[in-house]
This record gives C-alpha cells, sequence and structure tokens, in this order.
C-alpha cells in the first residue's frame, strides 16, 4: 500500500461525535484495509449521506480510525461503543437510525 492509499484511507476514516441537547454520540467506522475492502468504504459514503439528509453534517465532527481490531467479523462500526460487525450498506442506515434516534 502506498502512501497516498494510506492517506485516501485515513482521509475517508470515520469518528463522528454528535452533540445536541447535552446528549453525546460516538460512532466510529473501521477503515482498516480488511473492513475497508469488505465494504466500509461505501459505508463511509452512505454514514456522510445519512448525516446530510438528516441535517447532521452541522453537528458532527469527522476524524480517523484505521484499524479496529475486529478484522474477521468486519465491516466493523461502533455507535457508543456499540459494536455492530458484518455491517453492509443495506443494514447501516436502520442501524445509524435507531441508534441516533435520541439526537434526531
Amino acid at each position: 500500500m502506498s502512501a497516498d492509499d494510506t492517506q485516501s484511507l485515513l482521509t475517508l476514516s470515520i469518528f463522528f461525535y454528535i452533540k445536541r441537547e447535552g446528549i453525546m454520540a460516538t460512532i466510529t467506522v473501521c477503515m482498516g484495509s480488511s473492513c475497508f475492502s469488505r465494504g466500509n468504504a461505501m459505508n463511509a459514503e452512505i454514514v456522510q449521506r445519512f448525516l446530510a439528509d438528516k441535517g447532521l453534517t452541522e453537528k458532527v465532527t469527522v476524524k480517523g480510525c484505521l484499524c479496529d481490531g475486529q478484522c474477521k467479523n468486519g465491516p466493523n462500526l461502533h455507535v457508543n461503543d456499540k459494536l455492530f460487525s458484518h455491517v453492509s450498506p443495506e443494514t447501516l442506515e436502520d442501524i445509524l437510525g435507531h441508534e441516533l434516534e435520541a439526537l434526531l
């Protein structure tokens, strides 16, 4: 993997902090090479679209997370320290909607 590829992974990596009325939620999308190749590259785009559609883009800070350490179960993401494994584009919006319901 080249330095440019690594930088691209870090740029696409996501670590969200959402704060509203004293409530904080954290979403971490693993963008390590295994999770990235298994679908979290697309999941990152879906998360960004979800946030835009729900009007959360101004309330979300995006940061990087390179590897979650759960490679065999990927793609993985955490919501408030709750691990979700084998996350697919088809299930991601439901996960986000359910886990972030109090913030919407």
